[in-house]
C-alpha cells in the first residue's frame, strides 16, 4: 500500500508476506529514496544486520535516514543501538 504525501513523497506499509518480504521491499526503497524514516517497535541485531549494508550506503551518499524504535519492555537490543552509531 502506497500513500502519497505532498508532491514527491510517498509512504509504503511493508508487511512480511510470502509474496514480498521486508528485506526485498526495504532494499528497493533504500536505492530509490533520498530520505528514509524507519519506525519499528523493537530494534534487534537479527533484523538490523539484514539492512545494515543499505543503511551504510545510504549514509555514504549523505542521504537522510531516521530510525525510531521502542525502548519499553527491554526488547530493543543495546548492541543494535550502538551498532547504528558506528
Amino acid at each position: 500500500m502506497k500513500i502519497s504525501i505532498g508532491y514527491h513523497r510517498h509512504m509504503e506499509f511493508i508487511a512480511n508476506t510470502p509474496s514480498k518480504g521486508h528485506r526485498a521491499a526495504m532494499s528497493s526503497a533504500f536505492s530509490a529514496a533520498s530520505e528514509i524514516w524507519i519506525f519499528v517497535a523493537y530494534l534487534k541485531m537479527s533484523g538490523l544486520v539484514q539492512i545494515k549494508k543499505e543503511i551504510r550506503e545510504h549514509c555514504r551518499k549523505k542521504r537522510k535516514i531516521e530510525i525510531y524504535c521502542g525502548l519499553d519492555q527491554y526488547i530493543t537490543e543495546p548492541e543494535a543501538l550502538r551498532s547504528l552509531r558506528a
